[in-house]
């Protein structure tokens, strides 16, 4: 049994945390780093956000984890898009962006879900969960607001909900954009997203 499986099955803090201490050290210190700029954001103007956020992208060439922004002047505000290429299951890829104050990405709007869309197109090398879920009542996806999926983007013929155990989590094809439902103990990329409202 993988870690990752192990997390969920006993559903233990103190596996988790074991296992996001394995992380490696880039993906861990970037993702420090962009909580540090959500949190110094929070109190300061939309000129310091935004300054913070184009800093650590000229980083991203040293770095394993790639960054974008969006959607700055937007309603939803500044959103900062961390890919991690380690495969986690969606917990465990979950815990992984909330431990540095973010959430897996769950787009807004058009905009945002075309800026993640072109910046996972050319870095991730396979599927990458998204917060959307159908877990509470199956075939209504939500984000992890409990608000309705805005982007609907679903491949043909999908979601089907194939699988012993059904398929209640949702990730994103980077090659085609399209959505699909899997199985929420499957091992994934996964993209975070930081929000600077």
């Amino acid at each position: 049994m993988t870690l990752a499986a192990e997390i969920t099955s006993k559903k233990s803090k103190r596996h988790a945390e074991e296992f996001l201490d394995s992380l490696e050290e880039d993906e861990t210190n970037l993702a420090r780093r962009l909580a540090e700029a959500r949190r110094a954001a929070g109190s300061a103007t939309a000129k310091k956000a935004n300054h913070t956020a184009m800093a650590m992208g000229r980083r991203e060439a040293v770095l394993t984890s790639p960054v974008a922004e969006c959607c700055k002047g937007q309603e939803n505000g500044l959103v900062i898009y961390l890919y991690v290429k380690r495969p986690l299951n969606r917990q465990a890829a979950r815990l992984n962006c909330q431990r540095f104050k973010g959430d897996l990405a769950g787009p807004r709007n058009m905009q945002e879900f075309i800026a993640m869309e072109n910046f996972l197109r050319p870095v991730a090398t396979g599927g990458c969960f998204l917060q959307y879920n159908d877990i509470k009542t199956e075939g209504k996806f939500v984000d992890s607001r409990d608000k309705y999926a805005v982007i609907n983007n679903f491949e043909v013929g999908e979601p089907n909900n194939v699988g012993p155990t059904g398929e209640d989590c949702v990730e994103i094809t980077p090659s085609t954009g399209m959505f699909n439902d899997v199985g929420c103990q499957e091992e994934r990329q996964s993209v975070c997203e930081f929000r600077i409202e």
